[in-house]
């Protein structure tokens, strides 16, 4: 009787372990399938992530294509604007108005003198920007040559000086800016023209001079911006 107990409970105790067993392989089987499941849906991110990611390069580059576009015909319009300022200054005759030639397929368009003047004010300042620091001073002094006593007559003639200091001709930069001090005395690049020439002797070594011209700046324009780097350059050189 004893031995008909013992392997009763015997064959329970398999089967309850049978059971056992057949629910962690259950278990065991969900969690792999979750795990596909989780893998798959990490690859179809990281596809969405790198179709986005191409979009955005694609659209970079767009931008920066059109944004190269746009500045190239700033360039041209602001270069034909000043072949057209220089045609009217060596006695070219216009209107303001467009006008059919004779021929009727030619049209000329002649722009009010204004415009002439800005447009090659800007197309300089641009070369300057572009570091063409010869073509730069070439239409200022363009500039100068048509304008030579307009608004912006001395900050053309400033920035002549700034392309020889950029050149590192300061002898040139200093004799520039000089005549600026001589020629617009009450300019609003008086001030700058004073630090610059400063700064251009101290670039020759002479520092008396360097000195001498920036407490002339800091003593006529105090509360200008170049006499504040003025003071910080003072203090750098010891003075």
């Amino acid at each position: 009787m004893k031995k008909k107990v013992v392997l009763l409970s015997s064959i329970i105790l398999l089967a309850s372990c049978a059971t056992n067993n057949q629910a962690i392989q259950s278990s065991i089987e969900n969690i792999n399938n979750e795990i596909i499941n989780l893998q798959r849906t990490v690859a179809d991110i990281k596809v969405n992530l790198d179709e986005v990611d191409m979009r955005v390069t694609e659209n970079s580059e767009k931008i920066n294509t059109n944004a190269n576009s746009i500045a190239n015909i700033k360039n041209d319009l602001a270069y034909f604007s000043n072949e057209l300022s220089l045609m009217k200054s060596k006695g070219y005759k216009g209107t303001s108005t467009i006008e059919n030639s004779k021929n009727d397929s030619d049209i000329i368009v002649i722009e009010d003198e204004l415009t002439d003047k800005n447009s090659l004010y800007t197309y300089a300042y641009e070369k300057y920007n572009d570091r063409d620091f010869e073509e730069s001073r070439n239409k200022f002094q363009d500039f100068l040559s048509l304008y030579p006593n307009e608004d912006l007559s001395d900050n053309a003639l400033y920035w002549i000086g700034e392309t020889y200091y950029a050149e590192k001709n300061y002898t040139k930069a200093i004799e520039t800016l000089k005549e600026l001090l001589q020629r617009f005395p009450k300019g609003n690049k008086t001030a700058d023209a004073y630090l610059k020439i400063a700064l251009s002797y101290r670039e020759l070594g002479n520092n008396t001079e360097a000195a001498n011209f920036i407490n002339n700046l800091i003593q006529k324009y105090p509360n200008s911006s170049a006499a504040k780097l003025g003071r910080k350059k003072l203090k750098e050189w010891g003075y």
